[in-house]
């Protein structure tokens, strides 16, 4: 899921597709349903028909409710963070990076 969230089309559409087979509720489905829609916008192969074949099981109004989830993903990134210690100098015990 993180992968996913981090906008990752082929995390999005293996996290939808794994959801699938335990989509019995709605707020689900749709769920998976911004999921695959953040595939197919990436082209990865085979969200096209896997968003054919869920649109089929959903209404007008929670295709809608789906696309404005899709629309309003924002992907998270990772903060990579670390030191630099200033002045390095070969006394100074932490002159090497810190990650």
């Amino acid at each position: 899921m993180k992968a996913a969230e981090q906008g990752l089309g082929v995390a999005q559409f293996t996290l939808a597709t794994n959801s699938v087979n335990d989509a019995k509720r709605l707020l689900l489905r749709i769920e998976i349903y911004k999921w695959l829609s953040l595939a197919a916008a990436q082209k990865v192969p085979g969200s096209d028909e896997a968003l054919a074949s869920l649109e089929s099981q959903m209404s007008n109004k929670d295709i809608e409710k789906g696309k404005r989830l899709a629309d309003a993903f924002i992907p998270r990134r990772t903060d990579v963070r670390f030191s630099v210690p200033s002045p390095v100098h070969p006394s100074n015990e932490q002159s090497k990076l810190t990650w």
